[in-house]
């Protein structure tokens, strides 16, 4: 699995009004000795020690400075293997005001993103005024239809099984 990280928030010279999209892939795993809960904190744990060791402002100067080469690297990302099962996103807390002057604005859905990225298959999730909500899109050619219903069910049925073990906990 690979999760985009949004380094914006490490990098003091982007501020939270600059509108500005950046994410840095960190591939985690889960371990099959693992419960969900422990490969949840491990895939945390290990997120928290690869996000320290970043500098985010030399990371995204050297993107920044590959926009040449952005043609050649899209086309070696379509024709290249994928090198996970799945993006997960999570793009955490949407700081934007849930009240204007003339409206209000009363939910943000996830984004959904496929890009040419080999394995199409992507999560999003985000939290917006307290709630989460989640996005998930995959590509017929590498996710047949009916299978994508099969993991989007299991999937909701793990969530609601570990919130319901957390509220007796």
């Amino acid at each position: 699995m690979s999760c985009p990280v949004d380094i914006r928030r490490f990098a003091t010279q982007v501020k939270n009004d600059h509108i500005f999209a950046f994410g840095l892939m960190i591939v985690v795993s889960a371990n099959e000795k693992l419960s969900f809960i422990e490969n949840l904190h491990a895939m945390q744990a290990s997120v928290e020690r690869k996000t320290s060791k970043l500098d985010p402002y030399i990371t995204m100067m050297v993107m920044e400075s590959g926009h040449d080469a952005l043609n050649n690297f899209t086309k070696l990302l379509k024709n290249g293997k994928s090198s996970n099962d799945c993006m997960f996103s999570n793009l955490g807390r949407i700081q934007i005001p849930h009240e204007y002057k003339e409206f209000s604005v009363d939910t943000i859905f996830s984004p959904s993103v496929i890009g040419p990225l080999g394995n199409t298959t992507t999560m999003v999730v985000s939290t917006y005024r307290g709630k989460m909500d989640f996005s998930f899109v995959g590509s017929e050619g590498y996710l047949p239809y009916t299978e994508a219903l099969a993991i989007r069910d299991e999937v909701m049925k793990i969530i609601k099984t570990q919130l319901e073990y957390i509220a007796v906990s």
